[in-house]
C-alpha cells in the first residue's frame, strides 16, 4: 500500500510536469487556469493567468508568478520565476494525477519505488527545461510578474531519452500524452465557462 501511493504520487508529478510541457507547446486555444487579474497596463499574459495551452505552434504549459518587492530586485525576480514555475508544476501534476490513475488501472498496482523515482526525476527535469519568456514590474506597486513556459515536445522527448524509465511506461506515456492533454484542455475550458 505504501509503495503503491510512492508510485502514484511520483507518477502525478511526472504527470504535472508532462502537463506544463503539452501546455507550452499549443497557443491558439488555451484553458486559463487562474482568473483575470485587470491590472491595467499590465501585459496579457499578468492578466490571463497560468495557462494550458494548443494551436498550431504547439502544446504548452504557461504559468505566471508574483513577487512582492524586496530588498533585492534579482531575488525578487527570482522569487517570481520560481513561483511562474510551481505554476506550471501545479497544472502538470493536476494533468499527471489522471495519466498515472488511468496507467495504473490498465496495467494493475505495479506499485515500484522506481516508477515513483523516475517520475520524480522527470518532473524536475521537466520543470528545469522551463524558459522565463517575459517578466513585468508594476510601476504602481513594484511588484513583479513572470511568465514561465513548457513545451510539450519537451516532455516527451525527455521520456524516450530516459534510461531509467520502465518501457512500457515510456510508451503508454507518449502514445497517449497528446490525447490526453487535448482531453485536459477541453474540460477545463468547459470548467471555467
Amino acid at each position: 500500500m505504501f509503495q503503491a501511493t510512492q508510485v502514484k504520487s511520483s507518477l502525478k508529478i511526472l504527470m504535472a510536469t508532462l502537463l506544463s510541457i503539452i501546455i507550452t507547446a499549443c497557443s491558439s486555444s488555451g484553458t486559463d487556469i487562474e482568473s483575470d487579474l485587470d491590472i491595467s497596463g499590465a501585459p496579457d499574459w499578468v492578466n490571463e493567468g497560468t495557462t494550458a495551452v494548443s494551436d498550431n505552434d504547439g502544446k504548452y504549459l504557461q504559468g505566471v508568478g508574483m513577487s512582492v518587492p524586496v530588498h533585492d530586485e534579482s531575488l525578487q525576480k527570482s522569487a517570481a520565476d520560481s513561483r511562474a514555475r510551481a505554476q506550471i508544476a501545479q497544472i502538470l501534476s493536476t494533468f499527471m494525477d489522471v495519466s498515472i490513475d488511468d496507467y495504473m488501472a490498465n496495467n494493475g498496482d505495479i506499485g515500484t519505488t522506481n516508477i515513483e523515482r523516475e517520475i520524480k526525476a522527470l518532473s524536475k527535469t521537466s520543470l528545469n527545461g522551463s524558459k522565463i519568456m517575459a517578466r513585468w514590474k508594476d510601476p504602481e506597486t513594484g511588484n513583479i510578474y513572470s511568465f514561465a513556459e513548457l513545451d510539450l515536445d519537451k516532455v516527451e522527448e525527455m521520456i524516450k531519452q530516459s534510461s531509467s524509465m520502465n518501457n512500457e511506461l515510456k510508451l503508454y506515456l507518449n502514445e497517449t500524452m497528446n490525447t490526453k492533454f487535448d482531453r485536459f484542455i477541453k474540460q477545463n475550458e468547459s470548467e471555467n465557462k
